[in-house]
């Protein structure tokens, strides 16, 4: 056997344990197949989920044992693709799976849609963010990160800015950092505004060079190895993996559920027998030869997921602020700076990234803009985006803004400070 079909033998494997794993979670069932339900409704979402355990099962042949990827997954909505992961490389029991799959979007379990986990520097329900976090990350932190979005997340005007930014945080240093756009070609009840062509039309305007693959696997496993091969040389790339929505699901209730009807499976009725059956021999065929007797995954899929991971752990420059007070020194009247210039004055000489959107002079930064830790982008929520990410990876950064868009970052800080919990943020 050569390497890519050994490729295409592993990614397969870990993609149909991955979804089948991402089904139980949503659908509440028992652990291993054939399931059963342990609730009577779904929760959370469910469409986007298969779509992107295969882009990273086909990419993850080419990770390094040593180092691996670091994943940033754009959406909330991923929350069952996230678990089903972490369940494969933990090897978790059936029971640990179970009960987990029982609790989740209940009282007193996990939320529908996860987030502020520690060490997770993005899962989140907020759509658009994960590009510019992802692009901090890898700048700051030196390590190879993959960042995947949906064709639906690519219209958010964060998601559009922070890409056709990008080559502001590239140049800063020799990142290695791959956007991946599951393309399933629909969005919540609807089809997808911008086609596979149209994402990589834009993203060819942006300056990417565009790989783009579909469900056959010689194709996916040939995109995701050119895409992580040029990534790795930090070149700027972008690999589109085009699948349907909700593949593989078969119909269930007599009912398509692919498209726009796989967003959510809330509305299948999981007390009906004939859909029991259904999911059953469903599951019980998806993950057929691949899982031993007590039902944790089988080592060869186990070993090709740990060479993903959601988690960073960074140690924290510590660099203390200067205290006057306990050195007993004292400005005198002729030395006053005003607060912003003492602010920027210990921030140069902390070497803190500074983002600002286009401010930064009038705002009297001088000494930051002076050196090489200062990126001015009139792109508030990229500039957000962008400090949350270096400030993951372990580097100091602050947004620099002035009254007229205190609105506008007001709602940043609250859009944040419901991870800020279990996050470095």
């Amino acid at each position: 056997m050569n390497h890519l079909t050994d490729s295409i033998a592993l990614a397969d494997r870990y993609w149909r344990l991955c979804t089948a794993l991402a089904a139980t979670h949503s659908l509440g069932l028992s652990w291993p197949p054939p399931s059963h339900p342990q609730r009577s409704k779904a929760v959370g979402h469910w469409g986007c989920n298969p779509g992107i355990a295969w882009a990273v099962g086909n990419l993850l042949p080419n990770c390094p044992e040593e180092d691996g990827i670091l994943l940033v997954i754009g959406t909330g909505h991923a929350t069952s693709f996230a678990f089903g992961h972490e369940a494969i490389r933990d090897r978790n029991d059936a029971s640990e799976i179970s009960e987990i799959s029982l609790k989740y979007g209940q009282r007193n379990g996990t939320p529908s849609e996860t987030i502020g986990l520690r060490d997770v520097p993005y899962i989140g329900g907020e759509l658009g963010p994960a590009i510019a976090v992802g692009q901090a990350i890898a700048t700051s932190s030196g390590r190879f990160v993959v960042t995947v979005i949906g064709d639906g997340e690519f219209e958010t005007p964060v998601a559009l800015a922070g890409l056709a930014h990008s080559q502001v945080m590239h140049r800063r240093a020799d990142s290695r950092w791959l956007p991946i756009v599951n393309a399933n070609g629909a969005r919540m009840g609807a089809k997808s505004h911008f086609s596979a062509d149209d994402i990589a039309a834009i993203m060819t305007s942006f300056g990417f060079r565009v790989i783009c693959s579909d469900s056959n696997p010689h194709s996916a496993a040939e995109a995701a190895t050119e895409a992580f091969r040029a990534a790795d040389r930090g070149a700027r790339v972008a690999w589109i993996s085009v699948t349907d929505k909700g593949w593989p699901a078969p119909p269930l209730g007599g009912k398509d559920r692919r498209g726009s009807a796989a967003h959510k499976l809330s509305n299948l009725d999981l007390d009906n027998p004939q859909i029991q059956i259904e999911i059953a021999d469903w599951l019980d065929e998806l993950t057929e030869g691949l899982l031993d007797p007590d039902g944790k995954p089988q080592h060869d899929i186990t070993e090709i997921a740990r060479k993903a991971t959601f988690r960073i752990a960074t140690q924290k420059r510590e660099t203390p602020l200067e205290d006057n007070t306990a050195t007993g020194k004292k400005h005198r009247v002729e030395d006053w700076l005003s607060p912003i210039e003492e602010v920027d004055r210990i921030l140069a000489n902390r070497g803190t990234l500074v983002f600002s959107p286009d401010e930064a002079h009038s705002n009297r930064m001088d000494a930051c803009l002076g050196g090489r830790d200062t990126v001015e982008v009139l792109a508030e929520e990229v500039c957000s985006a962008w400090a949350w990410g270096s400030i993951e990876a372990g580097r100091e950064a602050v947004v620099a803004s002035y009254e007229a868009f205190s609105p506008l970052f007001a709602s940043r800080i609250a859009q944040y400070s419901k991870i800020g919990y279990g996050s470095n943020f």
